[in-house]
């Protein structure tokens, strides 16, 4: 949380506006993530495979919901969300894009009724994408197709079309460039293979040979496979011999079961299962879904080289077993998962509204010191907050410099409270320090501005000294008066190099303001001296305590804006 002043000025006073008293448990204050390079392809080669909840940078998320349609635009670079059903089995009609962290809601005039288990993939040949049927209770079914694009939803008017249907295997097909739909009546197993070119739709069942025999499978494109993917699907799960765990391709015109030619097969996920393309791992990657006995699960699987792979043992903690998501590869983020049905097939509905991802990182580890074992903290990365009642907390995150903030819980003081962590190509690591506040103690809380983010400190006080990357260290003092000595930082003169702070019922705060040792002009007022910095108000929570102050220009000219790392 560090400002940046403008050119000719730097931070000249700091004015202690308030101290306030919170009362509860607290949590991070959700951070911004800062814009991450990409990895080369060494060190992608070296970092981790994992799961990671994806931040988001507003409070602003799709409500929960399950059998919705989801696909990645790459002209318009976003996830674009539809429909779906509620946790009253109730169909949704909203739309939502998701880019750069933040999901938005989509408003227009014209889109498609409320449904869910519709298709929805991008069709290259009409830069937008595709959405064809789905289902609106259990005799309302849908035949029409739409495109999304970035003029909003239109609907099309193909010379021919599908008869209504939902539960649809929709798919493109970069192969053979055209959008393709397994699909058959209501609720029963796939019986037509339908091909979209843009204007009209084919029946091409009859040259396509057998087709998969089951609903409620994955079917995904598989470029590396030059085809399409076909698994798993189910007739009944409380059904003996209604889950079938198949492996069927498609390529040049036909199907073909390919099941038993793999060395292993998954039989945990048998429907309703989550399936996206991963270009970094050249291959298919499956998800979640519900087994035989209607159980969710929460497995990993990747298909590549005619071969499935269990990955569950090898990616960390996996999201919440669910089944009814979606799948959608991200540039940048990773193989995305959203919402789902978290209980077990036909039981009450639990949903979330959590997002995940899959992809490649590095670990960050948050390391704790001082609670009484079982204590609950946290760790804020991309908005995203992780708690934990054990001593570490592990995100995996790509190159790049990120803020974080600590939840302290109620009684406790975080240091540092906030700071940032830079990956690299290799695991990063930084140490929580927690500070119990005693009775007839209060907060002296020592804040840094000048030094270049993620740039170690320290102060010593009472002759403690507690050290940081982040923008405040914080003591705990009983009333009193205590020196105090800012430490030495290579390049910088930290101002006042030494003083004392006076305790006296009151949480007390201490601006350390570091300056290059290099000499650089700064600019003049018009009546003389130095033009010093804005009024910037704003707070920090550390401990149940809100620290509330200012910086300010001097002579006054205008008002800044703050800005995060």
């Amino acid at each position: 949380m560090r400002s940046t002043p403008d050119a000719g000025g730097r931070w000249a006073v700091w004015s202690v506006v308030g101290l306030v008293v919170c009362v509860g448990l607290l949590a991070g204050t959700p951070g911004v993530r800062a814009p991450a390079p990409e990895p080369s392809a060494s060190a992608a080669a070296a970092a981790t495979l994992g799961w990671t909840q994806a931040g988001v940078n507003s409070f602003l998320v799709p409500p929960p919901r399950q059998q919705y349609g989801m696909a990645y635009d790459p002209l318009l670079k976003e996830v674009v969300l539809f429909g779906g059903d509620d946790q009253n089995d109730q169909p949704l009609g909203d739309t939502w894009v998701f880019a750069s962290g933040n999901w938005t809601q989509v408003t227009s005039t014209v889109s498609p009724a409320a449904r869910y288990a519709d298709g929805l993939v991008y069709d290259p040949a009409l830069r937008g994408l595709v959405l064809f049927g789905g289902a609106s209770g259990y005799s309302t079914f849908f035949n029409d197709t739409w495109l999304f694009d970035a003029h909003g939803w239109h609907a099309l008017a193909p010379l021919r079309s599908p008869t209504p249907r939902g539960s649809t295997g929709l798919v493109y097909d970069s192969t053979d460039g055209a959008v393709l739909l397994l699909a058959g009546p209501p609720h029963l197993p796939f019986q037509e293979f339908w091909e979209f070119n843009g204007t009209t739709w084919t029946n091409i069942t009859s040259t396509a040979g057998p087709l998969p025999p089951t609903v409620w499978a994955g079917i995904v494109d598989d470029p590396a496979g030059h085809g399409v993917l076909f698994f798993g699907g189910s007739q009944g799960c409380y059904n003996p011999t209604g889950g079938l765990a198949l492996t069927w391709t498609y390529s040049n015109g036909t199907w073909r079961n390919v099941t038993g030619a793999q060395s292993l097969t998954p039989v945990d996920s048998i429907g309703s299962l989550a399936v996206g393309y991963d270009p970094a791992l050249a291959g298919v990657v499956m998800f979640s879904g519900y087994t035989l006995g209607c159980a969710a699960v929460s497995t990993t699987y990747l298909f590549t080289g005619g071969q499935w792979t269990n990955l569950t043992s090898v990616v960390g903690t996996p999201p919440p077993a669910r089944w009814n998501a979606r799948l959608v590869n991200v540039p940048g983020v990773g193989d995305l998962v959203f919402s789902g049905n978290e209980a077990p097939y036909g039981g009450s509905n639990e949903f979330g509204d959590d997002a995940w991802a899959l992809g490649y990182g590095y670990p960050v580890t948050f390391s704790e010191s001082g609670l009484t074992p079982g204590t609950v903290w946290s760790v804020t990365i991309g908005g995203f907050t992780r708690s934990s009642p054990t001593s570490t907390i592990v995100y995996l995150e790509e190159n790049g410099t990120y803020p974080f903030e600590v939840g302290a819980p109620a009684g406790y003081v975080a240091t540092p409270g906030s700071g940032s962590v830079t990956v690299r190509g290799a695991a990063a690591s930084t140490a929580i320090a927690f500070i119990v506040l005693s009775t007839g103690s209060y907060l002296v809380a020592f804040f840094e501005t000048g030094l270049p983010a993620g740039t170690g400190w320290s102060v010593t006080l009472n002759g403690s000294t507690q050290s940081g990357r982040g923008t405040f260290l914080i003591f705990e003092e009983r009333n009193g008066t205590y020196p105090f000595t800012s430490g030495s930082v290579v390049g910088f003169t930290p101002g006042p190099p030494s003083g004392q702070v006076f305790v006296n019922g009151t949480p007390v705060a201490q601006l350390i303001t570091y300056t290059s040792s290099v000499l650089v002009p700064t600019s003049a007022t018009a009546g003389g001296g130095t033009d010093w910095v804005a009024l910037v108000p704003w707070a920090v929570i550390v401990g149940g305590v809100a620290l509330a102050f200012a910086l300010v220009r001097w002579p006054p000219r205008r008002l800044l804006g703050f800005q995060r790392p």
